[in-house]
């Protein structure tokens, strides 16, 4: 997700003076977008309060052969109005991608006006086809390569030690940030909840340090805990929706997520090595207008992002895998890698790779 900033004025003139109110906007939305549904946020503020104050945001289409997004829905409109603060998960709406960017240079923009004036220069916009692997077969990619994750030892073949290097390297940060948290006090997590509100959660700085240390050459504390653990991933299992917060690239938004995370099983008889597949993925639905409650949609997913979940009972090594790429990309088809940490039952710290 890539953040942007714009501000706009709008000036309201009586017989006597002229009053100034300032918005300042933030826009946060994938890069490049990719065919089918996907998530724009945007926040407003408005300095003075301006309860009317519009904001407008328009799809433009550089030429004919330019991709075409819109807004909610397929034959949905290249245009949205949004009229005084817009905050927080208020934010969010569906786009969806109808057909790709016709070469390798946006061809698409993302006007922004505030009372009917740009605010700014236009966001380049270019729109792709997916090329990872989804559902069932991202499943098939990834199972292999989180298997290896988790092995004792570094393999001898150079595939399999490409993928072991690549996880590997994670412990290596996990140390590392451990460091440059240093005294830092972490702040409360926003949990949400089902129901629409938000829980705080306190997150233990020493724990959370502690953990990220431990597995010095894939042993220590949080591996010895892990140990021995073959249901370590039974608390997540089953089907269930719900928001998901993360950093957007502007700032936190919860985003209704839905999960099928599947039973967890040996990779084979007799294997030390469990893993867990699962499907999840954003449900952007929720984010028309009016917006819809996320717990009250049936079962649905923007995208089967395929994930894979692997601990070593032996060695207490907790690794997994979100997403695939249809050719492997630095030794790994595993979009994002990540390590687990396993801190008690029903908790997992997990620190994943998100770009390479």
């Amino acid at each position: 997700m890539t953040c942007y900033t714009r501000s706009g004025v709008l000036t309201r003139s009586t017989l006597c003076f002229a009053k100034r109110f300032n918005a300042a906007i933030k826009i946060s939305l994938p890069d490049p977008l990719l065919l089918g549904p996907a998530l724009l946020w945007i926040e407003v503020r408005w300095t003075p309060a301006a309860p009317d104050g519009e904001v407008e945001l328009i799809l433009r289409r550089v030429s004919a052969t330019s991709a075409d997004v819109r807004f909610f829905a397929a034959d949905g409109a290249t245009t949205h109005k949004l009229k005084g603060d817009i905050t927080g998960d208020q934010g969010l709406r569906r786009l969806i991608g109808v057909t790709p960017s016709a070469g390798a240079q946006p061809d698409l923009m993302l006007d922004i006006k505030v009372d009917g004036d740009l605010a700014g220069e236009p966001i380049p916009l270019i729109v792709r086809r997916g090329d990872g692997v989804t559902g069932d077969n991202g499943l098939a990619a990834l199972r292999g390569e989180a298997a290896v994750a988790v092995q004792t030892t570094r393999p001898a073949d150079a595939g399999e030690r490409a993928i072991w290097d690549r996880y590997n390297d994670l412990f290596v940060q996990a140390r590392g940030l451990a460091a440059a948290l240093g005294a830092v006090l972490l702040p409360a997590a926003s949990i949400p909840q089902v129901g629409g509100a938000d829980a705080r959660r306190t997150l233990t700085r020493d724990e959370v340090v502690a953990a990220l240390q431990s597995n010095d050459d894939r042993s220590g504390a949080a591996a010895d805990r892990a140990k021995g653990k073959t249901g370590a991933f039974d608390p997540f299992q089953g089907k269930w929706r719900g928001r998901l917060r993360a950093h957007n690239g502007c700032a936190p938004s919860a985003v209704c997520q839905d999960y099928d995370r599947r039973a967890v099983a040996p990779v084979a008889e007799g294997s030390p090595i469990y893993l867990q597949p699962a499907l999840l993925g954003a449900d952007s639905r929720a984010y028309v207008q009016p917006p819809v409650d996320c717990q009250t949609l049936p079962a649905g997913r923007d995208v089967d992002t395929p994930a894979v979940f692997a601990i070593n009972t032996t060695t207490g090594v907790i690794a997994g895998a979100l997403g695939a790429n249809a050719q492997a990309v630095e030794g790994i088809h595993a979009r994002r890698p990540q390590i687990g940490f396993y801190l008690a039952e029903g908790r997992l710290l997990w620190l994943r790779e998100d770009a390479r």
